[in-house]
């Protein structure tokens, strides 16, 4: 795939994950209005967090990346006929243990719930028979969904999240309102329209994948095929292992989070929601992209290709990453008053949010760019070295989260996980220096310095413009700092792209010959 190309998927990607984000942050407004930041949304965070546990582990995450060398592979090589026969198989014994997966986790918690005492924890048990039905479903999503990657197809895939924030907003519009004396019933209610946008959204998949040929080819021989569960076992086993690690260290996370006060596991989540804003719209974009190239270029063995792509794709990402650090670190507070300050969403929140937020910000480069760097190994089938320096990795995070969260709560923990994910990255990359050579690393400083320098001249006009263009004006449900926010905001935009231009950066001109083309190509 072209660097072209590559930049043009991605795009595609992003806009559709942008639809789904957009969203998501919305989603996020309705929750901190009618749930708040304390006790009823920490039960939420809990009982959410085991389905999207799964779904990192066997939808989008491992098994995913294990799939589309597998699938591109089994395509070049055998047709498309033998992959739908492989597929058939993977997807039988997928639904089979995650329907066991989802009857343990339901019962389990119903008889835990009897034993629990502190209020947050008790209800979050009460609340996860009815969403544990969700990782059924959003597991076997993500696995078709990296089967359509693997064909080229991004975009329909990536709208296909829209469903779950759709009909979470639904909710929270029409049901969650009158149900505010009944937490438990509010919380049920939430669940209830997850499980119902994963239904919808796998019966949305399912049409793609039958449009574009794919649909899994059952048959008694199909489903004997062991072979290739074998293969794919080996594949998965250590990226699952690996992002295990993580999810244990991110149930860590939330655990410690949980027991230093009821605001704490509410502020990581909306500092979390805004930070991964952009790592979603454009790091898994780039990073579900620049995989399926990747590893179609490590198939054919042309090494040089393989390293030019995934340069490419980090250096548009920090591009873009770099500017949204800069300016969430320094308007910490005005966004999370433009977004969340209203209903129950009080000024303790706000605080212990914003606070959060500063310290997980300055990370959003390394945590966007760790999706290229280990797409550097799946892309040619090496699981064991991702799992060998994230489980590294977990352990100095835990340990740097039982140092730093007593003097820092819930900043200890933002920061133990940045300093982390730095370190997995530098280790990932040298790796991969020593194995394939010629990685151009003074590409990657350039931009950095670049975009840091253009950043920062941003800042100090947006500063300026939101201090002297501050009145308070307040309309609607928007809090009275909304027009200079905004104004801000557009004025670090401008600024950026223009101090850019200024510096030659490439990405520009890049960016800039694929609008150009796409205007001509309309115009004739």
């Amino acid at each position: 795939m072209s660097k072209t190309r590559i930049l043009k998927s991605s795009t595609n990607t992003a806009a559709a994950t942008t639809i789904s984000r957009v969203l998501g942050l919305v989603r996020t407004v309705l929750e901190a209005k009618y749930i708040g930041g304390g006790t009823v949304m920490t039960a939420w965070e809990l009982a959410f967090m085991v389905p999207n546990l799964f779904r990192r582990l066997l939808g989008e995450g491992a098994l995913g990346s294990s799939l589309v060398p597998l699938v591109a592979y089994t395509l070049q090589k055998h047709g498309k006929e033998q992959a739908r026969k492989d597929l058939a198989c993977i997807f039988v014994a997928l639904s089979a243990v995650l329907a066991v997966i989802c009857v343990i986790i339901g019962s389990g918690s119903m008889v835990l719930a009897h034993f629990i005492e502190t209020e947050r924890v008790k209800l979050a048990f009460q609340v996860l028979p009815v969403v544990a039905p969700y990782a059924f479903f959003i597991c076997i999503i993500g696995a078709m969904s990296s089967v359509l990657n693997s064909m080229k197809v991004f975009f329909l895939p990536a709208l296909a999240a829209t469903f779950l924030n759709l009909s979470m907003i639904a909710c929270l519009i029409w049901f969650v309102p009158s149900l505010s004396g009944n937490p438990r019933s509010m919380l049920e209610s939430l669940g209830l329209s997850v499980v119902i946008s994963g239904i919808a959204e796998l019966i949305f998949i399912v049409i793609i994948l039958y449009r574009m040929g794919m649909m899994p080819s059952f048959s008694i021989a199909a489903l004997k095929n062991m072979p290739v569960l074998v293969e794919l076992w080996k594949m998965t086993l250590p990226a699952m292992l690996g992002a295990s690690a993580l999810q244990i260290s991110l149930v860590v996370d939330n655990c410690i989070a949980c027991y230093i006060n009821e605001y704490a596991v509410p502020s990581l989540k909306y500092s979390d929601r805004i930070i991964y804003l952009p790592i979603g719209i454009f790091a898994v974009s780039f990073g579900s992209v620049a995989l399926a190239s990747l590893s179609r270029s490590a198939a054919a063995g042309k090494i040089e290709e393989m390293i030019s792509s995934m340069i490419f794709s980090m250096r548009h990402l920090f591009f873009i990453c770099v500017p949204v650090t800069f300016f969430i670190f320094f308007f910490s507070e005005p966004l999370i008053r433009f977004l969340f300050f209203r209903g129950c969403f009080g000024e303790r929140a706000l605080q212990e949010t914003s606070y959060a937020m500063m310290c997980y910000s300055v990370g959003i480069p390394s945590f966007a760019a760790i999706k290229i760097s280990i797409s550097g190994f799946y892309s040619r089938k090496d699981m064991k070295t991702p799992l060998k320096v994230s489980a590294l990795c977990i352990v100095a995070n835990i340990v740097l989260n039982l140092i730093l969260m007593w003097p820092l709560k819930q900043g200890g923990i933002a920061i133990a996980t940045v300093i982390t994910s730095v370190m997995n990255n530098i280790i990932l990359l040298y790796i991969l220096n020593k194995e394939l050579r010629g990685i151009p690393f003074e590409k990657l400083l350039n931009t950095l310095f670049s975009s840091a320098m253009a950043a920062g001249a941003g800042i100090v006009v947006a500063k300026l413009v939101y201090h002297y263009a501050f009145f308070p004006l307040k309309f609607w449900h928007f809090p009275e700092n909304t027009i200079p926010f905004c104004t801000a905001g557009l004025s670090f935009v401008l600024i950026y792209f223009l101090a850019a231009l200024l510096f030659k950066s490439p990405e520009m001109k890049e960016i800039s010959q694929i609008l150009f083309k796409r205007r001509r190509s309309r115009a004739s």
